[in-house]
């Protein structure tokens, strides 16, 4: 792919990646898996700078060939402890959509599309449907130490709403970073630890199916969205529980099959009855040592564990489609 290599602290850091989606149904209905980068505290990054082309290369071989992005982490500081604190919180609205028709009806009763020939005034649904998302990062770090050691630990939380109901994210980061030297300084050893965890419920996803934005945005102009936002599952008495409530899915009077089809389907119903919940923890450790054998010369012995754990999960209630 064309990533660029990230380095933190001298050391490599794999941005590994899921399998991406593709095609119209998304491959298996999975989402974009994201990265493992976004699982870093940003308040823990000191300096961030970048390499280009042929420095790039020569540094850091084939692996550098995309760029390479160089991040500092911050360390602990000679002197008392001292902690640090800070809050951000932001709002988010959906700025802008695809330009739809709403003046023409349902082509007739029963299709999919709306291109009748009588003109009319009809509600656009996407205002009953999107929310105002919002983001809370607190972030809350230490740092102190001596002329031989110092010490830096922090924590962070994310929690956010997206602009689409039932549909969250929360991340929780651990660090920890100790520098110690020992024989009158010739001798320096820095390690960092990172844990992190991170839930997402329900992240949008491309593609036509399990996607609630494809029933929101082909719904039929003329009928009556809000009902279907009221009751987004009907009771059916023939299999003693609630089933899909949609346009197009008559499970009162067709109880055994209900029709429909699936590129489009209730937005309420595959958001609270087909739920898709990733899952990823992130545990990483880097320890460096340098040796000081004179003025002119040192030797550097540089290591890391890193690794990631994901887990996908799709449950898909009886009555989708």
């Amino acid at each position: 792919n064309n990533q660029p290599l990230y380095v933190i602290d001298g050391i490599p850091y794999q941005n590994n990646t899921p399998t991406q989606p593709a095609g119209i149904y998304n491959g298996n209905a999975l989402p974009d898996g994201g990265d493992n980068i976004s699982q870093l505290n940003t308040d823990d990054i000191e300096s961030i700078s970048t390499l280009k082309g042929a420095g790039a290369t020569a540094l850091y071989g084939a692996q550098g060939q995309n760029g390479v992005v160089l991040i500092t982490t911050k360390k602990g500081r000679a002197g008392a402890i001292t902690v640090d604190y800070s809050i951000n919180y932001n709002m988010d609205k959906m700025a802008y959509g695809p330009e739809l028709q709403y003046t023409y009806g349902q082509t007739s009763p029963g299709a999919n599309y709306s291109w009748s020939t009588t003109k009319g005034s009809y509600q656009d649904p996407r205002d009953k449907f999107f929310v105002t998302g919002n983001t809370l990062t607190n972030s809350v770090s230490l740092r102190g130490g001596s002329g031989t050691a110092t010490s830096y630990l922090s924590y962070s939380n994310t929690h956010a709403n997206n602009i689409y109901p039932h549909s969250d994210y929360n991340k929780n980061t651990v660090t920890l970073r100790q520098s110690n030297n020992y024989f009158n300084g010739r001798l320096t050893a820095d390690a960092n630890v990172i844990f992190a965890q991170q839930n997402y419920q329900n992240p949008l996803s491309p593609g036509l199916y399990n996607n609630p934005i494809t029933g929101l945005y082909l719904f039929p102009r003329g009928l009556n969205f809000q009902q279907y936002k009221d009751t987004f599952e009907v009771f059916n008495p023939a299999k003693n529980y609630s089933l899909q409530n949609w346009w197009n899915i008559n499970w009162i009077s067709n109880p055994t099959g209900g029709g429909g089809d699936d590129n489009q389907q209730n937005p309420f119903w595959i958001l609270q009855r087909d739920v898709f919940t990733q899952k990823t923890g992130k545990v990483y450790g880097a320890l460096n040592l340098k040796y000081k054998l004179s003025d002119a010369f040192s030797i550097q012995v540089r290591g890391n564990l890193d690794k990631d754990m994901r887990t996908i999960e799709s449950k898909l209630s009886s009555g989708t489609q």
